[in-house]
C-alpha cells in the first residue's frame, strides 16, 4: 500500500512507500537543488513534516517546527528517549524507524546527500594525511641530511624537494619486446606515411616549416630562469632516476603525429628508416617495467624526437622546484624518497643531492645504484 504525500518543495502529491519513512521529495531537479541549497545555507527543516524553515540549525538534535499546528502537536508528545533526528535533513526519526545507531532517514535525498558528504570527508581526511606524512618525510629528510653532512645548518640555506624514488633494477631488452615495439612503430609510421601523402604539397610544406619551428623551439636561447630551472632539473631527475618514465611502456607517447614529422624532416625516407632510426636509440640495458628508451643515463631518445608529452611534463616536484627558482632559490637539498608509495610504509630517504648554481654534490646515493 501506498501513502500518499506532498513534496516539501512544490507540494507536488507523490506516492511514497510506507518503508520509505523520511523527508519527501517529487522527481524534480529544480526541488532537489532548492532543498539542497537550503540545507546548505545552514538553515533546518521541520522535524515533523521535514518543510524548509527559516531557522539556523545552530544546535543538533534541536526540534524545529514549521507553523502547522499539526506539525507543532505532534512534536508535544515527543519523549526524551524518542528525539532522535535524521543528521542530514534534521526530520524526526520514530522507534519504528531508527535502529540505535544510523542517525539518518530512509528518503533518497538524505541517502544520497549523506554518500556524497561522506566522499567529501574521506578525500579531506586523505589530504591532511597526505599532508601530516609529508611533514614528517621533510624531517626524516633534514635529520638524514644532518646526519650526514654534520652542521649543515651553518651552510647557506637550502630549499628542500622531495622526489619519487625509481630503483636501479636494469635488465636488456628482450628480443620478444623489441619485436612488439617495432611492430607497433612500423605501424604508426605507415599510417602517418599515407596521411602525408594524402597532403596537398602546399599543406605538407606548410607543416615542414611549423615542425621546424617547434623543433628549433626545443633549443631556444633560454632567459636566466628557465637556464636555471634546466640545470637543477636535470640534477632532479637524476636524483629520482626517471620514476614518471614508468608510464612510457612499448609506446614511449609516440603517436601518428610524431612519425608524421619525422617522415617530413627527412624526405625520401619511408617508414622503415624512420623506425630504425627510433629502435637504434633504444639502450642496451633498460629500467624493468619501464619505458622503452629508459636506460640508466636517462631517455635514450634525443630531445626531438620524443614526444611532445615527454617534453612538457612536470611532475609534482619538478613544479615544487620550478617555484623555488621563481623564488629565487639558489641552492636545493633534492632527496629521493618513497613519500608517495604506500602509506603505511616506512617514511625512507634513498638518494640526497645537493645542487647549486655552480655545483651538484650527492651526499647519499641507494645501495642498488649503479655508475
Amino acid at each position: 500500500m501506498m501513502l500518499n504525500k506532498s513534496c516539501v518543495i512544490c507540494s507536488e502529491l507523490i506516492n511514497v512507500s510506507p518503508a520509505r519513512h523520511g523527508i519527501q521529495l517529487c522527481k524534480s531537479i529544480a526541488c532537489d537543488s532548492k532543498l539542497r541549497e537550503h540545507l546548505g545555507r545552514n538553515l533546518s527543516c521541520c522535524s515533523i513534516c521535514g518543510a524548509p524553515v527559516n531557522t539556523f540549525r545552530d544546535t543538533p538534535g534541536k526540534i524545529v517546527i514549521c507553523v502547522s499546528n499539526q506539525c507543532y502537536h505532534q512534536a508535544a508528545q515527543m519523549q526524551g528517549p524518542d528525539r532522535v533526528f535524521c543528521r542530514i535533513c534534521g526530520i524526526h526519526l520514530t522507534n519504528r524507524f531508527h535502529d540505535g545507531i544510523n542517525d539518518l532517514c530512509q528518503s533518497s535525498f538524505c541517502q544520497r546527500l549523506d554518500a556524497t558528504y561522506a566522499v567529501r570527508r574521506r578525500v579531506s581526511e586523505r589530504a591532511i594525511a597526505e599532508q601530516d606524512r609529508q611533514k614528517e618525510m621533510v624531517e626524516v629528510v633534514l635529520k638524514r641530511t644532518n646526519a650526514l653532512r654534520p652542521g649543515i645548518e651553518k651552510e647557506p640555506p637550502l630549499r628542500l624537494v622531495v622526489l619519487p624514488y625509481l630503483k636501479h633494477d636494469l635488465v636488456q631488452p628482450s628480443k620478444e619486446r623489441l619485436h612488439i615495439v617495432e611492430a607497433g612503430f612500423l605501424k604508426l609510421a605507415i599510417l602517418a606515411q599515407s596521411m602525408n601523402d594524402a597532403e596537398p604539397r602546399d599543406v605538407q610544406s606548410e607543416a615542414l616549416a611549423i615542425e621546424d619551428e617547434s623543433q628549433a623551439s626545443l633549443t631556444p636561447t633560454l632567459n636566466n630562469g628557465e637556464r636555471r630551472f634546466a640545470e637543477f632539473a636535470g640534477a632532479a631527475c637524476r636524483t629520482c632516476s626517471g620514476r614518471c618514465c614508468n608510464w612510457g611502456g612499448n609506446g614511449a607517447f609516440l603517436n601518428f603525429d610524431t612519425f608524421r614529422e619525422a617522415l617530413r624532416s627527412k624526405p625520401g625516407s619511408g617508414p622503415n628508416e624512420i623506425v630504425k632510426g627510433y629502435m637504434d636509440q633504444i639502450p642496451t640495458e633498460l629500467f624493468r617495467d619501464s619505458c622503452i628508451f629508459h636506460g640508466l643515463k636517462g631517455c635514450g631518445l634525443a630531445r626531438e624526437n620524443r614526444s611532445k608529452t615527454c617534453n612538457t611534463y612536470l611532475c609534482s616536484s619538478l613544479c615544487d622546484l620550478r617555484d623555488g627558482i621563481n623564488e629565487n632559490a639558489s641552492a636545493f637539498l633534492l632527496a629521493s624518497t618513497n613519500l608517495w608509495e604506500i602509506e603505511e610504509s616506512e617514511l625512507k630517504v634513498y638518494r640526497v643531492t645537493i645542487a647549486t648554481e655552480t655545483s651538484t654534490e650527492s651526499i647519499l646515493t641507494d645501495v642498488a645504484d649503479r655508475r
